[in-house]
């Protein structure tokens, strides 16, 4: 029982990654019906992960920077 409450938090972790995955893979598979075009949609996926590649850095720069006394 003891190793159970120590694994929970962690299998807990690990249920709501896959809840998490399988809502996302769901809305991409909605987009595709919509665009009906799943090159479009990757081709707009690849777009945004290229325009906040730069600014996620950044916002986490700034953070950090917040947090220095």
């Amino acid at each position: 029982m003891i190793i159970l409450l120590n694994f929970a938090p962690n299998i807990a972790a690990l249920i709501q990654l896959g809840l998490s995955r399988t809502c996302e893979y769901d809305a991409e598979l909605g987009a595709v019906d919509l665009i009906k075009d799943p090159r479009t949609l990757a081709t707009a996926l690849q777009k945004l992960e290229q325009l906040y590649a730069g600014v996620m850095p950044r916002v986490s720069l700034l953070d950090r920077k917040a947090l220095e006394p």
